[in-house]
């Protein structure tokens, strides 16, 4: 016996076999065609078993139909699981059917092309292309049964995409750059502003700067102005009191009787080239003697000093004098001291190295200039014996005359016995 040739079945009708056999055996098992020999045993009489038969006789005949295919729905007698999961293979497989179908992929393409039209002629953001671009792929990589006409079309579709993709990150490049410079344009606007503004203000505080700097050298001229005039008027104020000071003290000096030598030139004299270098010229006005000790006497009467000169310190001397009036009272006394003197009689002192004593009668007593350190001079008058004798004479050396160097070891200048 020859069997017919077996046909070839493609997968899909395959896989629709294979589901419908496996929901008819879940349908047998949990349905009343297989009851079990139990129930059977149970029936406790013949027509109760003769009815059981009869059903599953007739539920086994509708399991055979619906494996074949011939059924359009599951006997009344199959559990409410079973019947549950038939539909949904049956729905299942209709998804599938339509799914693969030349119509669907009509209109995925058709749908796709007016999405991938409108992406092109529509600038949007970055990405929105690509999201579109990878739902196309996804749904090409479901749809595995496709033929040539329907791959070309899925192609252009991606192309389009990645090209507006490429277009709106380029146009995005665009205007992020036409930006940038905007930016950047506004920005060096700011900076030149700022700029301005700041060159502005370093001029101000430069003007200032120099305001004040010329305020300062203004005041610091005033103040060294000032202080030159202070310099002065405190220089002026110190020579003042310098000049008091030495008038005060030449002042106490006069007082004092102390005659200080003085600038003078030594006039020509009697001793020139004889007095013993060292020596202190006394000058007459007649002769010329010289000392080359002190105390010095100049008058002598009756053994004892008349009138001495007396070197308080070098440069210094006084005079040790009394002067007696004609009742034999001292009316001029000169020591060391000072000197006092009377009613009758005034002290002169035109400069430290002078003193001058006048009589009452307006003449001069007694007429003391020193010089230099080296010459003395004294007035030709002097008050011995209650009068006023010239010292001419009361000589005491025998070549005393007119323009004679006396003086030194022989004593006084001048004796009165």
């Amino acid at each position: 016996m020859q069997h017919p040739p077996r046909q070839r079945l493609s997968s899909n009708a395959r896989l629709r076999s294979y589901r419908r056999l496996r929901d008819a055996e879940s349908i047998a098992s949990k349905s009343r065609c297989a009851p079990s020999s139990r129930r059977f045993a149970l029936a406790s009489d013949a027509a109760t078993a003769a009815t059981n038969s009869a059903r599953r006789h007739a539920c086994t005949r509708k399991l055979s139909r619906c494996l074949r295919g011939g059924c359009d729905e599951a006997p009344s007698t199959l559990a409410a699981p079973g019947e549950s999961i038939a539909v949904m293979g049956r729905r299942e497989d209709w998804a599938e059917t339509v799914w693969k179908s030349d119509r669907v992929g009509h209109a995925l393409v058709l749908v796709f092309t007016g999405i991938a039209v409108w992406a092109a002629y529509t600038v949007r953001s970055p990405g929105v292309s690509v999201g579109l671009l990878a739902t196309a792929a996804g749904i090409m990589s479901i749809r595995t049964d496709m033929h040539i006409v329907e791959k070309v079309s899925w192609m252009l579709i991606l192309m389009v995409l990645a090209t507006a993709e490429i277009h709106s990150i380029g146009k995005s490049n665009f205007e992020n750059n036409k930006q940038r410079a905007e930016l950047n344009s506004e920005f060096s606007h700011i900076a030149s502003t700022q700029k301005s503004e700041f060159e502005a203000t370093a001029g101000e505080l430069t003007r200032a700067y120099e305001l004040s700097q010329k305020q300062f050298k203004a005041t610091i001229d005033d103040l060294s102005q000032t202080n030159h005039q202070e310099r002065r008027r405190f220089r002026a104020l110190v020579t003042q009191n310098k000049k008091l000071f030495e008038h005060e003290e030449q002042l106490a000096e006069s007082y004092s009787g102390r005659i200080t030598a003085g600038k003078m030139v030594t006039p020509h004299n009697g001793c020139e080239g004889k007095a013993p270098p060292g020596s202190t010229l006394i000058l007459y006005p007649d002769y010329t003697g010289f000392a080359d000790h002190f105390p010095y006497t100049v008058l002598e009467v009756n053994g004892r000093p008349q009138f001495q000169l007396k070197q308080v310190s070098p440069g210094v001397i006084t005079p040790i004098l009394d002067i007696r009036d004609a009742d034999d009272k001292i009316i001029a006394r000169f020591d060391e001291n000072g000197f006092v003197v009377g009613r009758r009689l005034s002290v002169s002192r035109p400069n430290p190295s002078t003193l001058i004593v006048i009589d009452e009668y307006g003449n001069e007593a007694i007429n003391i200039s020193y010089f230099n350190d080296h010459a003395i001079s004294l007035s030709r008058y002097i008050y011995v014996n209650k009068q006023k004798r010239p010292l001419g004479q009361f000589a005491s050396h025998a070549s005393f005359g007119s323009g004679s160097c006396i003086g030194g070891s022989i004593g006084s200048d001048f004796l009165v016995r």
